[in-house]
């Protein structure tokens, strides 16, 4: 542990090093170094709440305070041995309201309190994602408050939430974009596998009749790579006679289980002294209906 952190009261210092709130923060904002316009909004309307100069959406780590999103400083992140909010996230109560940091021992010494700017009052209130409390939505003023109305601080508990929400909202788009990243990088491992074996696959849009189709697939029924537009029916009429006449019967029943989705299934066949697969299906989207929209 970080000597620093010794000077903190042990709620604090427990609060701050919890495995359980460094896992939810660092899976929810693994970005939290970086500014975000996006959480601006909430620090204006707080700032404009309190009247105050200054109002934070913060995160904090164990050694840093990283705020991403800030009105009335150009500072980007503080310390957590000076951080009053590091007080706030490890209140039970849910919220910290300092009236006079110079006249309170937790405060009272402080860079930011004895010296420029000399701030005075605080509020803030934890953010909390997965009941940890990642960080703070909170506002400072330089002059002494003696009284603070609890309807102010219930403001600031419904900023502190919708806060949360946009760093839920956030953490599955991100998270999304990453799956579909993968996803794509997977289907080109497959496109290419499929094209080193020479293995034909189309994707047949059920809806439009449409049917589109890898490299394999169009030397496969000796059609055009560019500017065509394929059509199932003229697929199924290519297929059959690409197939003896005694496997024709054989060759349209898969074909109508293509279309009805009941199975799955292969069909491999050589053409031109070549083996590959002539039709391969698996449903994957379907509409509410059960019917599917796409046919690979």
């Amino acid at each position: 542990m970080n000597e620093s952190l010794l000077e903190l009261p042990a709620s604090v210092t427990e609060s701050l090093v919890s495995r359980e709130r460094l896992e939810v923060l660092q899976s929810v904002a693994p970005d939290m170094r970086v500014l975000d316009a996006e959480f601006d909004t909430i620090t204006q309307i707080a700032a404009d709440l309190f009247r105050a100069p200054v109002a934070l959406v913060s995160l904090l780590d164990p050694h840093t305070q990283w705020f991403k999103a800030r009105v009335g400083t150009e500072e980007t992140h503080a310390s957590s041995l000076e951080s009053f909010c590091a007080h706030t996230i490890a209140d039970s109560h849910g919220a910290l309201v300092v009236s006079d940091a110079s006249a309170d021992p937790r405060f009272a010494n402080q860079p930011r309190v004895s010296g420029a700017p000399f701030l005075r009052f605080y509020a803030g209130v934890p953010v909390f994602i997965e009941d940890q409390p990642i960080g703070t939505v909170c506002v400072f003023d330089i002059v002494a408050r003696p009284q603070t109305d609890p309807k102010l601080v219930e403001q600031l508990h419904r900023l502190s939430a919708l806060a949360s929400s946009l760093f839920k909202l956030k953490d599955e788009a991100r998270k999304r974009a990453l799956k579909e990243v993968a996803l794509s990088r997977d289907s080109r491992r497959h496109a290419m596998a499929l094209d080193a074996a020479n293995v034909g696959s189309w994707l047949w849009d059920i809806r439009t009749g449409n049917v589109s189709g890898n490299g394999a697939m169009l030397r496969l029924f000796d059609l055009p790579t560019t500017g065509a537009q394929l059509r199932a029916r003229d697929i199924f009429l290519l297929f059959i006679l690409r197939i003896a006449p005694r496997r024709l019967k054989n060759s349209v029943l898969p074909w109508r289980r293509m279309r009805s989705m009941t199975a799955s299934f292969a069909l491999s066949r050589q053409i031109d002294g070549y083996w590959g697969v002539a039709a391969s299906t698996r449903g994957f989207e379907r509409q509410a209906d059960g019917v599917p929209r796409h046919q690979p």
